[in-house]
């Protein structure tokens, strides 16, 4: 299964006077100077679905760094508790297995907290040069499919909610290492808890909370 979303995750609205402050500074600035914004290009998820219910996933984040936010890497938190069916708090397996930046490993280290834990990749000793770069996040989680009216259901929040940048396309692909294919699913796009439909999906086509930000 395959869901791919093309337009920007969110928008901001630029007036008249943040176009002209905008115009002032670059003409302060001086021929030979130009201002990027510090975006998430894209945000492609393979999520591999063994029989036994553990998720192995791989994320693709690319970013554009300009030495704002992202001076030493990009972080990324993962929700780490749920609410069962009778309100009760658990807590998903996860497995962090490898961090990667521009195809080769990167450094990274881990903090928790309120049940959430936040991944950073890179070093606060490197600096992270201006341009494109790309992310891999390969992790393992358990516990994410869940049973509902006798039946399982996998929820997944592909993106997360709480990214400190404006994600300009995503996609998601969901495999059954078993095979098979889910005899029923859709999709939503938006922020938390809306229900968006700017997205488009197929079947066969090749096999929670959180966020981030830079530091």
């Amino acid at each position: 299964m395959i869901v791919s979303r093309t337009t920007p995750v969110r928008s901001r609205r630029r007036s008249v006077r943040g176009l002209l402050s905008i115009a002032i500074g670059l003409w302060l600035a001086g021929p030979g100077y130009s201002f990027a914004a510090e975006v998430i290009s894209s945000f492609d998820s393979d999520v591999r679905l063994a029989k036994e219910g553990e998720l192995t996933v791989t994320e693709t984040v690319r970013v554009q760094a300009e030495g704002r936010d992202i001076r030493h890497g990009i972080y990324r938190d993962f929700p780490l508790t749920f609410k069962d069916a009778g309100g009760a708090i658990r807590e998903v397996d996860f497995s962090l297995v490898s961090v990667e930046r521009d195809g080769k490993l990167e450094e990274y280290s881990t903090t928790r907290e309120r049940g959430i834990i936040r991944i950073y990749a890179g070093s606060k000793n490197t600096s992270v040069p201006r341009g494109e770069h790309t992310y891999v996040f390969r992790y393992r989680t358990g516990r994410q499919v869940r049973w509902f009216d006798g039946k399982p259901e996998l929820n997944w929040n592909v993106t997360s909610n709480f990214w400190r940048f404006p994600i300009m396309a995503a996609s998601y692909r969901l495999q059954f290492v078993a095979g098979g294919e889910p005899p029923r699913w859709t999709a939503y796009t938006g922020r938390l808890g809306e229900r968006g439909k700017d997205w488009r999906g197929s079947l066969g086509a090749g096999g929670g909370g959180g966020g981030g930000g830079g530091w």
